[in-house]
């Protein structure tokens, strides 16, 4: 039996999700889904695993500091809780089609009605970003809106983001055509899975989205990610960029 810690926001607790179930494939051990997951409520068939009689894990696997993949993950003795973030795509990636339906989405979860193949879906994380130095500076967004429209020819652009009016205080003075979508987080993460072309900001929670994406789709996401703002720094986390991305 192993099972996870939960911790973080939905984006978070994708990753612990995926990366516990890729565990449980490839050593062949059970598994228990604690009931604190956060992406049920977006998820079609969350898979719970089996609940233990008696919980008893008499190992912890802890993530190294810098959140660096390790192949040692798939070495764990039997009855082992995980401990970390996990984000990167190297723990799974090469079971991708199998990660592809744990992951469907729930269909009563309607999406944003736009036009998905001509215009661009941008996320903006404001709201707790702002107390720290992962916010995205506005450099950054007008950069990948001029590689929209240079590269693609997009001129109209759908915001969504956990902070719409930090958003519109950013976009409206630029001279584009912005469409400030205000729905639920899990409206927001199917309309960003569905868009042909994307611009994300270094969340979680759009990198999933961006991921699950299963058409030739374009996506635009920050060098460094939550080092954006150091440029002479390394990726944090380390490996969490994703092939699937066009680094900006």
């Amino acid at each position: 039996m192993v099972t996870t810690q939960f911790q973080g926001r939905l984006g978070n607790h994708l990753f612990q999700y995926a990366v516990l179930k890729s565990v449980a494939y490839k050593t062949g051990f059970d598994y228990f889904i604690p009931r604190n997951f956060l992406g049920d409520s977006l998820l079609q068939n969350t898979d719970w695993g089996t609940l233990p009689t008696k919980p008893s894990y008499s190992t912890t696997y802890t993530e190294s500091p810098n959140q660096e993949f390790s192949s040692n993950i798939f070495s764990i003795p039997p009855n082992t809780i995980l401990k970390g973030f996990f984000q990167t795509e190297d723990y799974f990636i090469d079971i991708r089609e199998k990660v592809l339906n744990w992951f469907i989405l729930k269909e009563e979860i309607l999406p944003h009605i736009l036009d998905y193949i001509n215009s661009c879906v941008i996320h903006i994380r404001g709201g707790d970003y702002k107390r720290t130095s992962w916010l995205l500076p506005k450099d950054y967004f007008i950069n990948s809106i001029e590689y929209m429209v240079t590269h693609h020819n997009i001129t109209k652009f759908h915001i969504i983001s956990d902070d719409i009016n930090y958003s519109k205080s950013m976009l409206s003075s630029l001279p584009y055509e912005f469409y400030f979508l205000q729905g639920t987080p899990n409206q927001d993460f199917k309309t960003l899975k569905l868009a042909k072309y994307s611009i994300i900001s270094n969340s979680s929670f759009s990198w999933w989205a961006r991921w699950l994406n299963d058409i030739e789709g374009i996506t635009l996401a920050p060098t460094n990610w939550l080092n954006y703002n150091h440029p002479q720094g390394k990726c944090s986390p380390k490996h969490i960029q994703s092939n699937k991305f066009i680094l900006i």
